[in-house]
């Protein structure tokens, strides 16, 4: 193998797997871009280590011992959270991401690039398609968080701030499950809503309701967990 040959496949899995990582970046999953151009970029530098003067020598077992590498990293990107598990769709995007830098170390830069493209796509695309299925078809209980905002605020601006909340959590795809208001001994009105949640980022769900309550002329707002 040329040293020419070397940067190029090199930098080539370097910029696919930025590619990919890019997307991760975006929607803020738990791997982000460098994560996944280093998987990449990996994967190919050990996949070019197998390269002999007549062409790769055995590149099936290290291919082989690349997944059995990622499969350890994705192992760690797994928890348990309540009744979900996270980290299962960022652990099998770095797992494809492995496997794109391993074509980019046998030369094969075509099937490479075409490969990180359609996982990108994929990952977009499913995305959509699922959040309509949830909404068509409803929340599995059986995998929901069911969170509980509570506002504390002055009574004239409790419709205002009720119906600004209640968008919110239907915004983020939330299932508005009960609705409470009462009467504070200070003189204020306690707004209670729960929502439940079938989402892949909770921590996301939370924080737009936290940082739309940032514009609304309340006393306080929390949530906890149901």
């Amino acid at each position: 193998m040329t040293l020419t040959t070397f940067l190029l496949q090199t930098l080539l899995s370097l910029a696919l797997g930025s590619f990919i990582g890019l997307e991760r970046q975006w929607h803020r999953r738990l791997v982000d871009l460098k994560t996944n151009a280093l998987v990449c970029m990996g994967a190919a530098l050990f996949m070019m280590v197998t390269a002999g003067p007549s062409g790769l020598v055995d590149p099936i077992r290290m291919a082989a011992q690349i997944v059995v590498g990622v499969g350890f990293i994705g192992g760690g990107l797994l928890f348990r959270e309540g009744t979900q598990t996270r980290g299962i769709n960022t652990a099998a995007t770095l797992w494809c991401s492995a496997a794109i830098g391993t074509l980019c170390g046998m030369g094969r830069g075509w099937e490479a690039s075409v490969a990180a493209a359609v996982l990108v796509l994929a990952n977009i695309a499913l995305r959509i398609v699922a959040r309509r299925l949830q909404l068509r078809m409803g929340l599995n209980d059986s995998l929901t968080e069911q969170l509980s905002f509570e506002v504390e605020c002055e009574p004239d601006q409790t419709p205002t701030v009720r119906a600004a909340l209640e968008a919110v959590l239907v915004q983020r795809h939330g299932e508005l499950r009960a609705v409470s208001e009462t009467r504070t001994g200070r003189g204020t009105t306690q707004l209670v809503v729960s929502a439940a949640f079938e989402s892949a980022d909770l921590r996301a769900d939370i924080d737009a309701v936290l940082s739309a309550a940032e514009g609304w002329r309340i006393v306080s707002v929390s949530w906890r967990r149901q």
